[in-house]
Protein backbone atom coordinates (compact mmCIF):
# COMPACT_ATOMS: atom_id res chain seq x y z
CA UNK A 1 0.00 0.00 0.00
CA UNK A 2 1.63 3.47 -1.20
CA UNK A 3 2.55 5.19 1.95
CA UNK A 4 2.13 9.61 2.33
CA UNK A 5 5.04 11.89 1.83
CA UNK A 6 6.26 15.29 1.21
CA UNK A 7 7.62 16.82 -1.25
CA UNK A 8 8.92 20.42 -1.54
CA UNK A 9 9.74 22.08 -5.04
CA UNK A 10 11.49 25.35 -4.47
CA UNK A 11 11.72 28.05 -7.36
CA UNK A 12 14.93 29.85 -6.63
CA UNK A 13 13.83 32.50 -10.28
CA UNK A 14 10.41 32.42 -9.32
CA UNK A 15 9.53 31.31 -12.65
CA UNK A 16 8.01 27.68 -12.60
CA UNK A 17 9.64 26.86 -15.78
CA UNK A 18 13.00 27.56 -14.77
CA UNK A 19 15.37 26.47 -12.08
CA UNK A 20 13.78 24.13 -9.51
CA UNK A 21 14.82 22.28 -6.54
CA UNK A 22 13.59 19.21 -4.99
CA UNK A 23 13.88 17.80 -1.23
CA UNK A 24 11.57 15.05 0.31
CA UNK A 25 10.80 14.50 3.69
CA UNK A 26 12.89 12.45 5.61
CA UNK A 27 15.62 12.21 3.07
CA UNK A 28 18.90 13.72 2.54
CA UNK A 29 18.95 13.54 -1.12
CA UNK A 30 18.09 16.32 -3.04
CA UNK A 31 17.35 17.18 -6.77
CA UNK A 32 17.55 19.71 -9.34
CA UNK A 33 15.65 20.44 -12.66
CA UNK A 34 18.11 22.70 -15.16
CA UNK A 35 16.58 23.89 -18.36
CA UNK A 36 18.51 23.40 -21.12
CA UNK A 37 18.66 27.32 -21.51
CA UNK A 38 19.59 28.32 -18.32
CA UNK A 39 23.15 25.97 -17.83
CA UNK A 40 24.74 29.12 -17.90
CA UNK A 41 22.67 30.27 -14.56
CA UNK A 42 23.11 26.88 -13.12
CA UNK A 43 26.65 26.96 -13.22
CA UNK A 44 26.78 28.21 -9.31
CA UNK A 45 24.64 25.84 -7.60
CA UNK A 46 26.02 23.46 -5.11
CA UNK A 47 23.38 20.38 -6.35
CA UNK A 48 25.89 20.93 -9.61
CA UNK A 49 29.40 20.78 -7.84
CA UNK A 50 28.55 17.00 -6.02
CA UNK A 51 28.79 13.52 -6.95
CA UNK A 52 25.25 12.41 -8.42
CA UNK A 53 22.90 11.13 -11.26
CA UNK A 54 20.83 13.12 -14.16
CA UNK A 55 18.72 12.48 -16.24
CA UNK A 56 18.23 14.35 -19.72
CA UNK A 57 14.55 14.34 -20.89
CA UNK A 58 13.73 15.90 -24.48
CA UNK A 59 9.97 16.24 -25.91
CA UNK A 60 7.89 13.33 -27.34
CA UNK A 61 8.74 12.42 -31.00
CA UNK A 62 6.79 10.83 -33.64
CA UNK A 63 6.35 7.48 -31.69
CA UNK A 64 4.92 10.03 -28.60
CA UNK A 65 8.06 8.68 -26.39
CA UNK A 66 10.47 11.08 -24.94
CA UNK A 67 14.54 10.54 -25.66
CA UNK A 68 15.88 10.18 -22.40
CA UNK A 69 19.73 9.58 -21.43
CA UNK A 70 20.93 9.03 -17.89
CA UNK A 71 24.49 9.55 -16.71
CA UNK A 72 26.37 10.38 -13.95
CA UNK A 73 28.91 12.89 -12.72
CA UNK A 74 31.53 13.44 -10.21
CA UNK A 75 30.78 15.72 -9.80
CA UNK A 76 27.65 16.44 -12.51
CA UNK A 77 28.65 20.20 -14.19
CA UNK A 78 31.13 19.10 -16.17
CA UNK A 79 29.40 16.30 -17.75
CA UNK A 80 26.33 18.54 -18.30
CA UNK A 81 28.29 21.19 -19.79
CA UNK A 82 29.98 18.29 -22.36
CA UNK A 83 26.00 17.12 -23.00
CA UNK A 84 24.65 20.62 -23.94
CA UNK A 85 27.55 20.59 -26.62
CA UNK A 86 27.22 17.33 -27.85
CA UNK A 87 23.64 16.42 -27.84
CA UNK A 88 21.01 18.33 -28.89
CA UNK A 89 17.84 16.38 -28.32
CA UNK A 90 17.51 16.94 -24.60
CA UNK A 91 15.18 20.39 -23.09
CA UNK A 92 15.56 19.57 -19.39
CA UNK A 93 18.23 17.81 -17.59
CA UNK A 94 17.12 16.34 -13.87
CA UNK A 95 20.08 15.47 -11.09
CA UNK A 96 20.16 14.00 -7.63
CA UNK A 97 22.89 14.35 -5.35
CA UNK A 98 23.05 13.98 -1.27
CA UNK A 99 23.03 16.95 0.41
CA UNK A 100 25.30 15.60 3.47
CA UNK A 101 27.77 14.63 0.10
CA UNK A 102 27.58 11.30 1.01
CA UNK A 103 27.44 9.52 -2.76
CA UNK A 104 30.62 8.32 -3.81
CA UNK A 105 31.57 7.60 -7.50
CA UNK A 106 30.53 3.62 -6.85
CA UNK A 107 27.17 4.61 -5.71
CA UNK A 108 26.39 6.98 -8.53
CA UNK A 109 27.37 4.16 -10.92
CA UNK A 110 25.19 1.53 -9.39
CA UNK A 111 22.24 4.09 -9.49
CA UNK A 112 23.15 4.87 -12.96
CA UNK A 113 23.07 1.23 -13.75
CA UNK A 114 19.65 0.48 -12.23
CA UNK A 115 18.28 3.71 -13.82
CA UNK A 116 19.37 2.40 -17.77
CA UNK A 117 18.20 -1.22 -16.52
CA UNK A 118 14.42 -0.05 -15.16
CA UNK A 119 14.01 2.63 -17.99
CA UNK A 120 15.00 -0.45 -20.67
CA UNK A 121 12.60 -2.80 -18.98
CA UNK A 122 9.62 -0.22 -19.33
CA UNK A 123 9.83 0.85 -22.72
CA UNK A 124 8.77 4.11 -22.03
CA UNK A 125 10.97 6.24 -23.73
CA UNK A 126 14.08 6.22 -26.45
CA UNK A 127 16.40 5.27 -24.21
CA UNK A 128 19.57 7.21 -25.85
CA UNK A 129 22.35 5.39 -24.05
CA UNK A 130 23.99 2.37 -26.21
CA UNK A 131 24.58 0.19 -23.22
CA UNK A 132 23.30 -0.79 -19.68
CA UNK A 133 26.13 0.14 -17.86
CA UNK A 134 27.42 -2.52 -15.54
CA UNK A 135 26.59 -2.19 -11.67
CA UNK A 136 30.00 -1.60 -9.88
CA UNK A 137 31.24 -4.03 -7.08
CA UNK A 138 29.50 -2.35 -4.00
CA UNK A 139 29.73 -4.39 -0.36
CA UNK A 140 26.22 -5.33 0.71
CA UNK A 141 25.47 -2.29 2.82
CA UNK A 142 26.56 -0.05 0.11
CA UNK A 143 24.45 -1.57 -2.29
CA UNK A 144 21.62 -1.38 0.30
CA UNK A 145 22.22 2.22 1.03
CA UNK A 146 21.95 2.70 -2.93
CA UNK A 147 18.80 1.07 -3.59
CA UNK A 148 17.35 2.77 -0.52
CA UNK A 149 18.62 6.61 -2.48
CA UNK A 150 17.14 5.08 -5.55
CA UNK A 151 13.52 4.25 -4.45
CA UNK A 152 13.57 7.75 -2.84
CA UNK A 153 14.08 9.39 -6.42
CA UNK A 154 12.00 7.17 -7.98
CA UNK A 155 9.19 8.64 -5.61
CA UNK A 156 10.44 12.34 -6.91
CA UNK A 157 10.65 11.86 -10.16
CA UNK A 158 7.20 11.50 -11.60
CA UNK A 159 6.19 14.80 -9.54
CA UNK A 160 8.39 16.14 -12.02
CA UNK A 161 6.40 15.13 -15.12
CA UNK A 162 8.87 11.97 -15.87
CA UNK A 163 7.40 9.04 -15.33
CA UNK A 164 9.39 6.91 -17.81
CA UNK A 165 10.90 5.00 -15.09
CA UNK A 166 7.16 4.31 -13.63
CA UNK A 167 5.54 0.83 -14.33
CA UNK A 168 2.62 0.85 -16.60
CA UNK A 169 -0.79 -0.51 -16.25
CA UNK A 170 -0.34 -4.12 -17.07
CA UNK A 171 -3.67 -3.79 -20.33
CA UNK A 172 -6.43 -6.58 -19.25
CA UNK A 173 -5.89 -9.51 -21.38
CA UNK A 174 -8.69 -10.02 -24.47
CA UNK A 175 -12.01 -11.56 -23.59
CA UNK A 176 -12.13 -14.88 -25.57
CA UNK A 177 -15.47 -15.62 -26.64
CA UNK A 178 -17.23 -18.30 -25.55
CA UNK A 179 -17.74 -20.96 -28.07
CA UNK A 180 -20.87 -22.63 -26.70
CA UNK A 181 -24.30 -20.71 -25.67
CA UNK A 182 -23.77 -19.96 -21.27
CA UNK A 183 -25.76 -21.52 -19.80
CA UNK A 184 -28.48 -20.17 -17.85
CA UNK A 185 -28.40 -19.97 -13.97
CA UNK A 186 -31.09 -21.44 -12.19
CA UNK A 187 -33.02 -19.11 -9.99
CA UNK A 188 -33.77 -19.46 -6.41
CA UNK A 189 -37.21 -17.75 -6.32
CA UNK A 190 -39.61 -20.44 -8.18
CA UNK A 191 -42.29 -18.12 -8.79
CA UNK A 192 -40.16 -16.21 -10.82
CA UNK A 193 -41.21 -15.81 -14.46
CA UNK A 194 -39.61 -16.93 -17.75
CA UNK A 195 -40.89 -15.83 -20.77
CA UNK A 196 -41.13 -18.68 -23.51
CA UNK A 197 -41.78 -17.45 -26.95
CA UNK A 198 -43.83 -19.09 -29.56
CA UNK A 199 -44.79 -18.34 -33.04
CA UNK A 200 -47.81 -19.65 -34.88
CA UNK A 201 -46.47 -22.47 -37.62
CA UNK A 202 -49.13 -24.36 -39.83
CA UNK A 203 -50.42 -27.46 -38.59
CA UNK A 204 -47.94 -30.36 -39.10
CA UNK A 205 -49.58 -33.32 -41.72
CA UNK A 206 -49.92 -35.96 -38.77
CA UNK A 207 -52.12 -35.45 -36.07
CA UNK A 208 -50.17 -34.20 -33.62
CA UNK A 209 -53.08 -32.23 -31.75
CA UNK A 210 -55.25 -33.36 -29.61
CA UNK A 211 -58.36 -35.55 -30.60
CA UNK A 212 -61.64 -34.60 -29.37
CA UNK A 213 -62.40 -34.12 -26.28
CA UNK A 214 -65.26 -32.97 -24.31
CA UNK A 215 -64.73 -29.42 -24.89
CA UNK A 216 -64.12 -29.42 -28.54
CA UNK A 217 -65.73 -31.62 -31.56
CA UNK A 218 -62.72 -32.55 -33.27
CA UNK A 219 -59.33 -31.75 -34.33
CA UNK A 220 -60.58 -29.89 -37.60
CA UNK A 221 -61.08 -26.88 -35.53
CA UNK A 222 -57.13 -26.54 -34.78
CA UNK A 223 -56.05 -25.29 -37.63
CA UNK A 224 -52.60 -24.16 -35.79
CA UNK A 225 -50.34 -25.05 -33.65
CA UNK A 226 -47.57 -23.58 -31.62
CA UNK A 227 -44.07 -24.09 -31.22
CA UNK A 228 -41.71 -22.85 -28.34
CA UNK A 229 -38.06 -21.55 -28.66
CA UNK A 230 -36.79 -24.85 -28.79
CA UNK A 231 -39.01 -26.28 -30.82
CA UNK A 232 -41.65 -28.05 -29.11
CA UNK A 233 -45.20 -28.06 -29.51
CA UNK A 234 -46.97 -26.50 -26.67
CA UNK A 235 -50.78 -26.82 -27.85
CA UNK A 236 -53.29 -25.70 -29.80
CA UNK A 237 -55.20 -22.53 -30.08
CA UNK A 238 -58.83 -21.42 -32.27
CA UNK A 239 -57.57 -19.25 -35.22
CA UNK A 240 -60.33 -16.95 -34.74
CA UNK A 241 -58.03 -16.13 -31.75
CA UNK A 242 -54.80 -16.43 -33.08
CA UNK A 243 -52.06 -13.15 -31.99
CA UNK A 244 -49.11 -12.94 -34.26
CA UNK A 245 -46.56 -13.62 -31.55
CA UNK A 246 -47.19 -14.93 -28.37
CA UNK A 247 -45.80 -14.54 -25.03
CA UNK A 248 -46.35 -17.57 -22.20
CA UNK A 249 -44.67 -17.11 -18.63
CA UNK A 250 -43.79 -19.79 -17.00
CA UNK A 251 -42.26 -20.47 -13.94
CA UNK A 252 -38.90 -21.82 -13.37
Amino acid sequence: MPRPYSIKIFLPGGDPDGLRTIEKSNWSGAGIVVPRALIGEARQRRELARTGVYVLVGPPEESGLPPVYIGEGDPIRPRLEQHAAKKDFWTTCVAFTSKEENLNKAHVQFLESRLVDIAKRNKRCLLDNGNVPTLPSLSESDAADAEGFLAEMLLCLPTLGINVFTVGATPAPRSIAPTSRPRASKRKDPSFPRASWCVPVPAPSSPRCRRATPTSASCEQHSQATVCSSGHPTGTYSPKTTPSLLLRLQPV
